[in-house]
C-alpha cells in the first residue's frame, strides 16, 4: 500500500471516527464537498497537509464535544512526549486545570475543590521542577 493510500484510508477512518458526513467534514475544514470526496476517492492526492488539517479539527471537536476519546492518535502521540520534559508536562497540566477551575460550575464546591486542590498541586510541582521552588519548601 502506498503513501497516499494510506493517509486515504486514516482521513476516513478519522472522519467515520467522528461521526461525520462528506460534506461535513469538508465543511469543518473549508473545502467543497467535491474535494474532499474526490481525496477519499483517491481522484485527488491526500497530502499531508490533509491529514495536519483534519487531525487539527478532530482536536478540536473532541474538546467541544468534551470526548477526548476522539482525540487522534497522533496528537495524543505528541501531547504524551511532552512527558518526557517533566516542567513542560506540568505547565501543560496547569494549564489544562486552569481551563477546567475557570469551567467548573460554581454550585458543585465539591469538584471546585478537587480541581483547586489538583491545580496547587500541579503548579507547586512545576515549581519545584523548574527549581524555582525546593522540595518541602512554601
Amino acid at each position: 500500500m502506498d503513501i497516499a493510500q494510506e493517509r486515504r484510508e486514516a482521513l476516513t477512518a478519522l472522519r467515520k471516527n467522528l461521526d461525520l458526513t462528506q460534506a461535513e467534514m469538508a465543511a469543518s475544514l473549508g473545502l467543497s464537498m467535491r474535494a474532499w470526496n474526490d481525496i477519499e476517492n483517491g481522484r485527488s492526492e491526500a497530502r499531508k497537509i490533509h491529514t495536519l488539517a483534519t487531525e487539527r479539527a478532530a482536536l478540536r471537536m473532541a474538546a467541544e464535544r468534551g470526548k477526548v476519546d476522539l482525540v487522534p492518535g497522533s496528537i495524543i502521540d505528541d501531547l504524551t512526549r511532552m512527558a518526557d520534559d517533566v516542567p513542560s508536562a506540568l505547565m501543560l497540566a496547569e494549564l489544562i486545570l486552569l481551563r477546567a477551575y475557570e469551567r467548573v460550575r460554581s454550585d458543585d464546591d465539591s469538584m471546585r475543590d478537587s480541581v483547586t486542590d489538583a491545580l496547587h498541586q500541579t503548579i507547586r510541582a512545576g515549581r519545584i521542577a523548574r527549581g524555582e521552588l525546593r522540595e518541602g519548601g512554601a
